[in-house]
């Protein structure tokens, strides 16, 4: 018998890589996908371009009144949703709940990106960005529409 070697793998590719190539793409944020953590600072650089994106008062969780009401009547007047009324969409929560069930840091696991988009049951937003990922990897994918990823953080 013959003393075994290490076996070679094929080349897998980096869930968090891709995602942040995703992002960067297509200008989202798949952990806060509907904007609900960062509506407020991205609305107050639209409104005031020069004005940092949190307006507080020395650090802490006071915000300057005088901005923030100045903020509020323009986001009342703009008709803008209050931040916290947006759901908070998590594609990598979603992924873990619905997908992945059970993952560990540096475990490599099977992604079927084409199950997720033929799942009637999943929400539009997780078609969406899944799509998205489908888009730019569709190459690497696998005959029946998945592919190993290492998941690491």
């Amino acid at each position: 018998m013959k003393k075994p070697t290490p076996k070679q793998r094929d080349p897998i590719m980096d869930y968090l890589e891709m995602i942040h190539f995703v992002e960067e793409q297509y200008g989202i944020t798949v952990r806060d996908y509907a904007g609900r953590f960062a509506a407020f600072p991205k609305q107050v650089e639209q409104y005031n371009p020069t004005a940092p994106s949190e307006l507080r008062v020395d650090g802490n969780t006071q915000y300057d009144s005088e901005a923030w009401q100045r903020f509020e009547r323009w986001r009342e007047e703009s008709k803008l949703p209050h931040p916290h009324t947006l759901p908070h969409l998590d594609y990598w929560h979603w992924l873990l709940n619905n997908h992945f069930y059970e993952i560990h840091n540096g475990e490599v696991v099977y992604w079927h990106v084409q199950d997720i988009l033929d799942n009637e049951e999943a929400p539009d937003w997780v078609k969406e960005i899944t799509q998205k990922v489908y888009d730019e990897f569709r190459d690497e994918l696998d005959e029946t529409g998945g592919l190993e990823v290492l998941v690491a953080w």
